[in-house]
């Protein structure tokens, strides 16, 4: 179901994926203890009500499907784990050292 969604609104449900999680990992400063996906959850659904258009885009009977609810998670947790996996880039590396020998930051998302 979710693969049949249009391209331009699978990628607004991309972008609001990493634009929460960017938001919500600031927000509990970048502490991977406090980091639950429950609360990530809770965090983007606020985050998709307030912010995204495109839910208004999608057909009732689309947002009212457990499929796609399901399809939906699935594409959440990859997001967060291909974020959570991105190396930093060199020119983030320099930027942080140069602020902070100290820094250490485990993928390009934290360390932007």
């Amino acid at each position: 179901m979710y693969k049949q969604l249009p391209h331009g609104i699978k990628m607004k449900i991309s972008r609001s994926i990493m634009e929460s999680f960017k938001q919500y990992m600031s927000d509990i400063e970048w502490n991977v203890e406090k980091c639950k996906i429950e609360d990530y959850t809770e965090y983007w659904q606020r985050y998709v009500v307030n912010h995204s258009k495109w839910l208004d885009e999608l057909e009732e009977d689309v947002r009212q499907n457990p499929l796609f609810h399901e399809e939906l998670a699935i594409r959440i947790t990859e997001k967060v784990n291909q974020l959570l996996n991105e190396d930093p880039t060199e020119k983030q590396l320099e930027s942080l050292q140069e602020l902070d020998a100290s820094l250490l930051c485990t993928c390009k998302l934290e360390a932007e």
